[in-house]
């Protein structure tokens, strides 16, 4: 019996000869990776996503592109939101995000889906570098009350729960 496993390949996302052997090999692929050094960060995704495209074309095959977003590209609110709501496209932080969203769900190339997770954490020094003081208190077993909207608060029960 064969197993379908999840294999993280090492590449650098703007240069697709770093990792098309892998990505010829594969039937989807998870993009959960964002380039903050490009000017514009979502050029790199979309080279991800044109090589995909490629390499589907090429095999003949269609592969799904799985795009990892965020719920951030709701805004702040303390209305409750699901996929159904209305995302502020003129938001100049996420409107690149939202426009990478949309191209991702309407290629032709491949099956796109993308999901919206709560947070990932990556560090004190990267995305998500808004959290590290939760991590470091939660592992110090010590609680942290931000003065931050609500959405924070609950996530800092989660954490600790």
């Amino acid at each position: 019996m064969i197993k379908h496993e999840v294999i993280p390949v090492v590449g650098e996302l703007a240069k697709p000869e770093t990792y098309q052997e892998a990505l010829d090999k594969s039937s989807f692929v998870i993009d959960n990776v964002i380039d903050f050094t490009a000017q514009e960060p979502f050029t790199s995704n979309k080279a991800l996503l044109d090589a995909t495209v490629k390499s589907a074309a090429a095999l003949q095959v269609t592969k799904t592109y799985i795009y990892t977003s965020g719920l951030l590209v709701y805004t702040h609110s303390e209305e409750v939101r699901d996929e159904n709501s209305p995302l502020p496209g003129d938001h100049p932080v996420f409107k690149g995000r939202i426009a990478f969203e949309r191209e991702v769900l309407e290629h032709n190339g491949v099956r796109g889906i993308v999901i919206r997770p709560g947070y990932v954490y990556g560090g004190s020094s990267g995305a998500g570098n808004h959290l590290s003081e939760f991590f470091a208190k939660a592992n110090q077993d010590k609680i942290v009350i931000p003065s931050k909207p609500a959405f924070y608060q609950v996530l800092l029960q989660v954490l600790i729960l």
